[in-house]
């Protein structure tokens, strides 16, 4: 059963067709998505429009680029690649290999020793000797195999590694990889920054090996023989056997492999992935972790846009991304690569871990293509949608300025200017005194990680005679925060994090908005911060309202703005 025909039949007792195209509007579809008019378009046109936007493998014929079209796009990549930092050098890319290898020399010394251990009574140790001159794999062999943005080929200069570790069922998370593994990497001078977090919806060890940020978690397989064929994923077979966590460590992986499977040209696919990835960041809403877009759903989304338009090149593509999603049902329409299967037979029990068919619809739906599909929105807030959407509203906007000449490209990937932006804040400061940096390190990020909650917490306000906060006031969360000195210096370390706030719409009155209930809760139920003993300790965080007159002199000053040297991105 696909993906569309499970939607139906959830929702349609309910009196709403999610994802039923006879309700579309198709003058959407025939001004933004396609050329010409719903007049001139004959109804054989029409149907076409429908089945291309349900199913991933038809696409729309269009005529092949122009020499002005691929000058155009020449010129914008070139416009990028002078005036922002998002392409690696030939350098840091050999380097980057070069610190995979050297991991993966140590993950093989530590899974020999670990084999040996665990087999010490064992006299006939398996070793790797040559058969008939071919190299066998030892069966205590661990793969290291990376994944994102990396793996992707659109990673930028100091971007961290996502890295699984696919390992025998004979090593085990608890014990071998976050106990002995994590021992071996203390030992190691090359390794710097190391942290384990074992209580992360998908486990990780993150540090920093010669410089490189490596975020590496763990999965292990049943069968060795899939180990010793990692380069070959795609069978759904090799999830038997496995736990949820690491269904889920491999899922990253996997995704990639499909996502580079299915679009038609992968050079104009991460051209324009990286446009994308370039402009939500710019634009503040590139943060997976905070409820706004990640690395893997902007991927997605301009997959979708590379299989309906397989033939346009890089700039073409970006204009239709934003015509096309500018105008986006969210909650209507997921968006999805690749039809989602059930499976069926010895299989059958893996269908426990897709996670697409929540009872509660979601804001925003991006569904990852390989098994088990889950929703890589599943972050995303009714805010964060909403500052979502006003973002690819203003960038459409950008983009027929671009086209009709009353704009550059380097006007579409212009930095908000957020402090300016917006007239009233929340600030968020993650306090710490007599700790190492480590711990105070790991406490602010525990502490990032709850901030959607806040968000959630606060949308969620009733105001204005029983009107939602979400449907008055435009809530943003900036993904990036700032190290200060705290003010009365009682504090050696300081995190601060901005959320802006502005009326979405003129009021006829002021209004009072109180925030202190949801702050409140947030403090004490997801923090767990009593407010009468938060001065006496160590760790802490405190909430101040500002207006924009009252914000720090120094986040105002054009070289912080220019540098969000802190950016929260997966």
């Amino acid at each position: 059963m696909c993906i569309r025909d499970r939607y139906q039949r959830r929702v349609h007792g309910e009196g709403r067709f999610v994802m039923d195209s006879s309700n579309w509007n198709l003058n959407f579809f025939n001004y933004t998505i396609f050329p010409g008019t719903f007049r001139t378009r004959p109804k054989e046109d029409k149907e076409r429009l429908h089945q291309v936007m349900w199913n991933p493998k038809m696409s729309y014929v269009n005529d092949k680029p122009t020499e002005a079209d691929l000058k155009e796009s020449f010129a914008m990549e070139e416009m990028v690649r002078k005036k922002f930092n998002v392409y690696d050098t030939e350098e840091g890319i050999a380097n980057k290999k070069e610190v995979l290898d050297r991991l993966q020399v140590i993950v093989d010394e530590w899974a020999e020793g670990h084999y040996t251990k665990f087999f010490a009574s064992n006299k006939a140790i398996a070793v790797n000797k040559p058969v008939n001159g071919v190299d066998v794999v030892s069966p205590w062999k661990c793969v290291l195999l990376p994944f994102g943005s990396f793996r992707l080929g659109v990673h930028t200069p100091d971007a961290d590694i996502d890295v699984v570790c696919l390992a025998p069922k004979i090593f085990s998370r608890e014990n071998s990889f976050f106990k002995d593994f994590l021992e071996k990497l203390k030992t190691l001078e090359e390794v710097t920054e190391l942290q384990d977090i074992k209580e992360a919806f998908v486990p990780v060890i993150k540090m920093k090996f010669r410089g490189i940020q490596i975020d590496l978690v763990f999965a292990n397989c049943a069968n060795n023989e899939v180990v010793r064929n990692a380069s070959n994923l795609s069978s759904n077979n090799i999830l038997l056997g496995m736990d949820d966590i690491s269904i889920r460590s491999l899922n990253g992986r996997r995704a990639n492999d499909s996502i580079l499977n299915l679009v038609p040209s992968p050079e104009n696919f991460r051209v324009t992935l990286r446009m994308v990835k370039l402009w939500a960041t710019q634009r503040g809403i590139y943060s997976a972790r905070l409820g706004y877009l990640g690395g893997i759903s902007c991927a997605i989304l301009v997959a979708r846009v590379c299989q309906m338009y397989p033939n346009l090149c890089p700039s073409k593509l970006l204009r239709k991304f934003f015509a096309i999603f500018s105008n986006w049902l969210w909650s209507e329409w997921p968006v999805y690569i690749e039809e989602v299967k059930w499976e069926a037979g010895s299989l059958e029990e893996l269908n426990k871990f897709q996670r697409i068919d929540d009872e509660l619809i979601p804001p925003m739906r991006i569904i990852t293509p390989a098994f088990p599909c889950i929703n890589s929105a599943h972050n995303v807030t009714l805010a964060t949608l909403s500052t979502i959407e006003t973002q690819l509203r203003i960038g459409y906007q950008d983009i027929k300025d671009i086209v009709g000449g009353r704009k550059s490209w380097a006007e579409l990937f212009k930095r908000i200017d957020f402090f300016k932006e917006y007239v009233n804040f929340l600030e968020i400061n993650v306090l710490g005194r007599n700790v190492p940096v480590a711990d105070f390190n790991k406490y602010k990020n525990f502490v990032e990680s709850k901030l959607r909650r806040l968000t959630e917490k606060i949308e969620r306000q009733t105001v204005d005679k029983g009107s939602l906060f979400n449907d008055i006031i435009q809530l943003h969360i900036l993904p990036t925060s700032f190290k200060r000195e705290e003010v009365d210096g009682e504090y050696e370390f300081c995190e601060t994090y901005y959320y802006g706030m502005k009326l979405k719409r003129d009021c006829a009155e002021e209004k009072v908005i109180d925030l202190r209930e949801p702050i409140r809760d947030f403090l004490k139920q997801d923090l767990l911060i009593e407010p009468d003993k938060s001065s006496k300790a160590d760790v802490t965080v405190v909430v101040n309202h500002l207006e924009s007159s009252q914000l720090p002199s120094t986040l105002l000053s054009r070289n912080i703005l220019k540098e969000f040297s802190n950016t929260i991105g997966e």
